[in-house]
């Protein structure tokens, strides 16, 4: 504590008279101090009337402790149904924000999301996978190891785990920040939250936080994991075999001539054909669709039926005009229109990737009545362009969800990574 001691004075003349009789005091004092003698309580009595009052002892005015860094205002819990998004754009967000926060090149691994559902746990998380991969700026791990080492650690997608296990898994991937998220039912919605934590510093780096409409797909990923017929008193179609053909034309449900199943008759031969089969289920393969390019957004593919086979020539053409700006080849069958068309299968040649409105018929005409195994609560790529792009920058491709009663068709960014089923089709 620091004191100082004002000297009371009505004029000048005795402030000058005061400071004169304080001075001689002080060196008599010093001088007294030299000599050995104590003389502190005479000088100061001495001192005090020299001044013309006591000493007022005053309190200058500590200095004002620093002020911590201000932190980032956490997110406001807004759970209202106006303020609220679909778990699309919630998805969308959530990686946009992990792209902006971390530098280019950085490994990351999508882990888990603590949810009620182990289905709506792991479409989160191949979404928010299929968003990070679009953006083209992360290393974004391949869920096929995340798979592995899950069953190995009996890692549940759904469930709630520690940062401390969460840290482990990401250095067993090799990633460099791991990415966690948790979807809670408030009721009249639901609260999406995500963070990314460093996989080395146990540092979170990221936090996003979003309030999200209950819809149709929600409660239908919801109740998937449920008995389905008890719980939600929706009955998924009984498995059936494909018929055989009777008489001279074909029916929906039929074995056709290349070993698929008829799903569409048109009633009458044009354009060289009546009659689409899909694919049986063992030609059927999870792969991308194309790597973005300049000037693929503006390819002449169409959503009618009976444009597929057109479509996956276009595109196939387009893949290898730019095949040579990519070392891993893109002209082979790796992406989802070449695979089709490079098929050989009972020495039939002529798949192709069905178009939107092909493939919406297989959805209604076959899986609905049990034919075709087609994978229950998947995506399937069809050959036609959505239109616009993805906050990534790719071009937007049309998908089919085959998800029973909520069935529907979406875009989805065609990065090179983004990889959904495919079943190729033909026409006869």
């Amino acid at each position: 504590m620091i004191y100082y001691f004002p000297m009371k004075t009505n004029n000048s003349a005795g402030l000058l008279s005061g400071v004169l009789k304080g001075t001689f005091l002080c060196a008599i004092f010093a001088g007294a101090v030299r000599q050995g003698k104590f003389v502190a309580g005479i000088g100061m009595i001495l001192l005090m009337i020299s001044c013309g009052s006591a000493p007022q002892p005053v309190e200058l005015p500590a200095a004002a402790p620093l002020a911590p860094p201000t932190a980032p205002a956490p997110p406001t819990e807004t759970e209202s149904a106006g303020n609220a998004v679909s778990l699309d754009k919630a998805i969308q967000a959530a990686a946009q924000n992990i792209e902006t926060a971390l530098k280019s090149g950085s490994k990351v691994a999508a882990l888990n999301v603590s949810s009620e559902s182990e289905s709506l746990a792991d479409h989160i998380l191949e979404e928010l996978t299929g968003w990070l991969v679009g953006g083209r700026k992360l290393v974004v791990t391949d869920r096929k190891n995340l798979d592995l080492i899950r069953k190995e650690v009996d890692f549940q997608l759904s469930g709630n785990v520690s940062d401390e296990s969460m840290q482990a898994i990401g250095k067993m991937l090799g990633a460099e920040y791991i990415v966690s998220g948790s979807f809670t039912n408030l009721g009249g919605t639901f609260r999406f939250r995500v963070r990314t934590i460093n996989v080395t510093t146990a540092v979170i780096e990221t936090q996003s936080s979003a309030a999200v409409l209950a819809d149709n797909q929600i409660g239908f990923l919801i109740e998937k994991d449920k008995p389905v017929e008890k719980e939600m008193g929706y009955k998924l179609p009984a498995a059936r075999e494909p018929t055989e053909r009777s008489g001279g034309d074909y029916r929906i449900g039929d074995w056709g001539p290349a070993g698929g199943i008829v799903f569409y008759d048109k009633g009458e031969v044009t354009d060289g054909w009546r009659y689409l089969e899909a694919a049986p289920k063992e030609l059927e393969a999870r792969l991308n669709w194309v790597a973005i390019e300049q000037g693929a957004d503006e390819l002449p593919l169409s959503n009618a039926i009976g444009s597929g086979k057109k479509n996956t020539a276009v595109i196939v053409e387009y893949l290898e005009a730019i095949k040579a700006n990519y070392k891993n080849g893109m002209g082979v069958p790796t992406n989802a229109a070449p695979y089709c068309a490079a098929l050989d299968f009972d020495g039939f040649k002529d798949w192709f990737l069905p178009g939107i409105e092909e493939l919406e018929l297989m959805e209604k005409n076959l899986w609905q009545n049990g034919w075709g195994d087609f994978s229950f609560m998947s995506v399937y790529w069809s050959s036609s362009l959505a239109g616009g792009m993805s906050g990534g920058g790719d071009f937007m491709v049309w998908v089919y969800d085959f998800y029973g009663e909520y069935a529907r068709k979406r875009g989805a960014p065609a990065g090179y990574y983004t990889q959904f089923l495919v079943r190729p089709i033909r026409a006869f």
